[in-house]
């Protein structure tokens, strides 16, 4: 029998996520053609009885336009096509190899991989400048899930006992990763609702003066809106 291997385009699908392998995904039914639906046993049966033609409506039938096809991204340009490298050359490499592979075997699908590492890496590099915590955990949950799909592709081809602890070791740092984030969550909610407390107990202590104060403020802006009234009995905005 003959060995099966994932094409570049099937195996960079897995590893950007857009195919998902289901515990009967094969790598021939990655790359298979299309099968019909259904078998030869269910297909209906034929009668062999003359059908009378029907008289043809002369009526015109309105038919709708076809579809149009998926618009293409716009082409990247050489600086962004190097941005896109540079992220995948320094966070995986080994998709690195996939994209090299897959920019002669299938230009368009290189073209919507680049588009899709492009924006997944400016994602990343946004939030680490806005939330350098997060973006850490971002960036680690993209390189191990990258990873995973790279090593189930492989996976659907020879399964051995080293395979499966590899897998075994990537699934358990994806996992604390998730675990990692929800701490990180857990420790803003605590600071956060620290700082409400503090408020609230600020206020009840305080609640008193803080009367005080605003009835002050009251009176002030109550004071010099009469004043000016007095000045000039028309003058009704307020300041």
């Amino acid at each position: 029998m003959a060995l099966f291997r994932l094409t570049a385009a099937a195996t960079l699908a897995l590893c950007i996520g857009a195919v998902s392998l289901s515990a009967d995904t094969t790598a021939a039914d990655l790359i298979s053609e299309k099968k019909p639906l259904l078998s030869d046993s269910q297909q209906p049966a034929i009668d062999p009885k003359p059908v009378d033609p029907k008289p043809v409506d002369p009526k015109p039938v309105d038919r709708k336009p076809d579809a149009k096809p998926p618009k293409e991204p716009e082409k990247l340009t050489t600086h962004q096509e190097a941005r896109s490298w540079a992220f995948v050359t320094e966070q995986h490499p080994e998709l690195a190899d996939v994209l090299s592979r897959l920019k002669t075997t299938d230009p368009a699908e290189y073209e919507r991989a680049l588009h899709q590492i492009l924006i997944t890496s400016d994602r990343i590099a946004q939030l680490a400048k806005n939330d350098p915590p997060r973006g850490k955990l971002e960036l680690r949950q993209w390189k191990i899930d990258s990873r995973i799909r790279l090593m189930a592709a492989h996976m659907t081809l020879s399964p051995a006992e080293a395979s499966e602890a590899e897998l075994r070791a990537a699934v358990n740092e994806q996992v604390q990763i998730k675990l990692e984030a929800l701490e990180l969550d857990r420790a803003r909610a605590e600071a956060k609702l620290k700082n409400v407390d503090s408020s609230i107990a600020k206020l009840k202590s305080g609640k008193d003066q803080e009367v005080e104060t605003r009835l002050i403020e009251l009176h002030a802006e109550i004071a010099k809106a009469n004043s000016r009234a007095a000045r000039d009995p028309m003058d009704t905005t307020p300041k």
